[in-house]
């Protein structure tokens, strides 16, 4: 081999090995950049960065937690508006938590196997946008429509709609919380006196059985109660449901909730719920607190091919701030209760009237009558209290949150049958179900408001960035052809 074929050969071996190096050196930086990288938000938004109580519930995880991200946006205007901030609020979680979370993503557009597959195992439906948190076994199911409030001021004329604020860090941490406590919520329904069967067959078209599928979803157990073969309550029962008795209630049974109102070891839980057209016994039993459950049908008058007819379906219009209807206030929904009676809001008292109908509806007292119109002297004039809450913990004057009786009554109990599930009635008693049991994220995460920033220019710096970016590229391209023109000569 002669010297000049030497001199090539090695330098086609020193080409290849530094290609080699090169190619090597790359993917090194790159496993290395992937298995140990530091993330830093630097940008002035803050908007899906944990907050520090976040950071400490992650810190202190003594298992894993399973994030999965269950969505499909098409058609839901929520998942659409905050799918990849949830997206990035989910890899936060996984990154500080230290292999601690894991974070799945299925969409069933994409693969619809994995889809079905987590479907069965979370009963949930392909058609839902919700992320499931799951911690050995146990779960907590939270909503797309839980992690925002939707502005949809604008777009009945003619704008879109927007986030106005972005609660993802607060509900999901809450729920991380709340699983790795441990102890699952008891919610006892009453039975014996007609009421609505959350353990009833799913065909069942008045049973509760797809509620109580909600409800175990919060990871809450559920199961029925009779104060007379059972004797009296339950001492692991955290919340108490009353829903729709047809026949009225024994004295002593009532004694035993009245009893259980005033307890003060360990202060009441309570939902009353009870449908117009019945008499249980309870109508009375939360006068002391401020609430009557009046004898009438709230109605109100639609035209139907111009004749005039009796609506009885109340459709909830205005609502409280508070825990249990804030977000219906924001998001602009309505509420349908069915037939529902209306509640009296006593003068003085701690109950907050959750819950208004439109003005033009009111209580008649003369239900069997289809042609009835509004008496002033027998009849209660609208807008109508269909849900009242009561919060014996509250005090109003030094702000100091005490350990009390919470009670919610709703004039109607038909509306959360299998046949008439909604989602906008479906979240009211999930959020009345969660405040009762303590579970309304009060961890002191804040909502977080996104942030837009505009950059306004004079029409002279208007005129100056417009000749930058013109003359930029120019004297670039003209550089070029010098250089060209230059080689070529």
């Amino acid at each position: 081999m002669t010297q000049k074929n030497q001199s090539r050969w090695h330098l086609r071996m020193n080409q290849f090995i530094g290609i080699g190096l090169l190619v090597f050196i790359f993917f090194a930086v790159n496993y290395i950049g992937y298995k140990y990288y530091f993330r830093k938000n630097i940008s002035l938004n803050t908007y899906t960065q944990l907050s520090t109580q976040s950071l400490n519930v992650i810190s202190n995880l003594p298992a894993e937690v399973t994030l999965v991200n269950f969505a499909t946006p098409q058609g839901d205007i929520t998942a659409q508006l905050i799918m990849q901030d949830v997206v990035s609020i989910l890899g936060e979680y996984r990154y500080h938590s230290k292999n601690k979370i894991k974070v799945v993503r299925v969409d069933p557009f994409i693969n619809f196997d994995e889809a079905k597959r987590y479907a069965e195992l979370y009963k949930v439906s392909d058609q839902e946008n919700v992320i499931v948190v799951d911690y050995k076994g146990q779960k907590k199911i939270i909503a797309y429509n839980e992690l925002a409030d939707i502005d949809n001021s604008l777009v009945t004329v003619g704008g879109a709609a927007s986030v106005r604020t972005f609660k993802a860090e607060k509900a999901i941490t809450s729920a991380i919380q709340s699983l790795v406590g441990g102890k699952k919520s008891k919610v006892y329904f009453l039975s014996g006196h007609g009421e609505y069967d959350p353990l009833a067959s799913p065909d069942k078209k008045s049973g509760y059985s797809l509620l109580a599928d909600y409800i175990k979803r919060q990871n809450v157990e559920i199961a029925q109660w009779n104060l007379i073969s059972q004797g009296g309550l339950p001492e692991d029962m955290d919340l108490l449901i009353i829903a729709g008795p047809t026949t009225a209630l024994a004295p002593v049974e009532v004694e035993i909730i009245e009893q259980y109102l005033e307890r003060t070891d360990k202060p009441a839980r309570l939902m009353i719920m009870l449908d117009p057209k019945t008499q249980s016994g309870l109508e009375n039993i939360l006068k002391p607190y401020g609430i009557i459950f009046e004898n009438n049908l709230a109605v109100t008058k639609i035209s139907i091919m111009g004749q005039v007819r009796l609506y009885g379906e109340v459709l909830g219009e205005s609502f409280a701030r508070h825990p249990v209807t804030e977000w219906i206030g924001k998001g602009g929904v309505n509420v349908n209760f069915r037939a529902a009676r209306s509640l009296t809001i006593l003068k003085g008292s701690q109950a907050t009237p959750l819950v208004l109908s439109p003005k033009t509806y009111w209580g008649e007292t003369d239900i069997v009558n289809p042609l009835a119109e509004l008496d002033p002297e027998k009849d209660m004039a609208g807008p109508l209290v269909v849900a009242a809450a009561v919060d014996k913990g509250s005090l109003t004057d030094g702000g100091v949150k005490l350990t009390g009786a919470k009670i919610v009554a709703v004039g109607s109990a038909s509306y959360l049958i299998n046949q008439l599930l909604d989602v906008a009635p479906l979240d009211f008693f999930l959020n009345s179900m969660n405040w009762m049991l303590d579970k309304e994220q009060s961890m002191g995460i804040s909502a977080k408001q996104p942030q837009e920033f505009n950059v306004q220019l004079s029409d002279q710096q208007l005129q100056t960035s417009f000749l930058l970016l013109i003359s930029v590229p120019t004297l670039g391209l003209v550089l070029g052809l010098i250089i060209w023109f230059q080689r070529r000569k």
